[in-house]
């Protein structure tokens, strides 16, 4: 994978959770969500998403590493993110990509999030 396979804008489109332990997928948001993760080519990326709760969002440089990206937070609507590197495995099929991690933000230990985005422009 090379960064123009990403370089763009995206339509999130859809979050599954998955317990490791057995397996078991939940769309904890269901559809009430929203958001858009951008790609430039500078390599810098921006990412919001509106879900129940709240705003999600997060800046700053990507790069890509094999079949993953990282994103280095320098802003973030959560202030933990802010300095961390967050991997995300990555699956581009069609004009969809799932970008997985490694431990959901949102479910903990012994869950990993699938976030599908559907390719705008």
């Amino acid at each position: 994978m090379t960064k123009n396979d990403l370089v763009g804008t995206w339509r999130f489109v859809d979050f599954r959770l998955v317990n490791d332990a057995d397996g078991t997928v939940t769309r904890p948001w269901g559809e009430d969500h929203s958001g858009q993760i951008v790609y430039a080519p500078d390599g810098y990326m921006s990412v919001l998403m509106r879900r129940p709760g709240g705003v999600m969002a997060y800046c700053g440089p990507y790069e890509i590493d094999g079949d993953a990206v990282i994103h280095r937070i320098v802003i973030a609507t959560d202030p933990k993110l802010v300095g961390t590197a967050q991997r995300r495995g990555v699956k581009l099929e069609g004009n969809r990509v799932t970008l997985t991690s490694e431990v959901s933000l949102f479910g903990g230990p012994g869950t990993h999030a699938n976030l599908v985005w559907e390719r705008m422009a």
